[in-house]
């Protein structure tokens, strides 16, 4: 059985421990659908995209290519399964970097529309 996301791939594991079970995720699937990525035992195994572990070394390019900014702000979607996984490793991160971090939500695109007729990404700086 293949599982596109991870919603899908934990209702089949749910729904059986005797059909494999090929997932592919953006989020983090250890202690959710495997016990390992390295081994994941059991009959559920995937892919992940997450990139929660290269959040740090994205932080630290994004202070390498703009050093005067201080503050990190990111958008991030809240109804995504991953998010809360990524944002703690971001912030983690932006501590580390001794830069607070703002989160904006964004759940549709019409909710990162500003009154200024600007999407979010530009609205960032507005909030300093």
């Amino acid at each position: 059985m293949i599982a596109a996301n991870s919603p899908s791939a934990l209702a089949a594991k749910t729904a059986t421990t005797t059909i494999p079970i090929v997932f592919t995720t953006g989020d983090d699937p250890v202690n959710r659908l495997v016990a390992s990525l390295s081994r994941p035992t059991g009959n559920v195994t995937g892919v992940t995209f997450f990139g929660g572990a290269l959040v740090a070394k994205q932080l630290e390019l994004l202070h390498e290519l703009i050093p005067q900014a201080t503050v990190i702000s990111v958008l991030v979607n809240p109804n995504f399964p991953g998010t809360t996984f990524q944002l703690r490793d971001m912030q983690e991160a932006a501590r580390t970097l001794g830069h607070p971090m703002h989160v904006l939500n964004a759940r549709e695109v019409s909710r990162c529309i500003g009154s200024h007729g600007d999407n979010s990404f530009s609205l960032l700086g507005l909030q300093q």
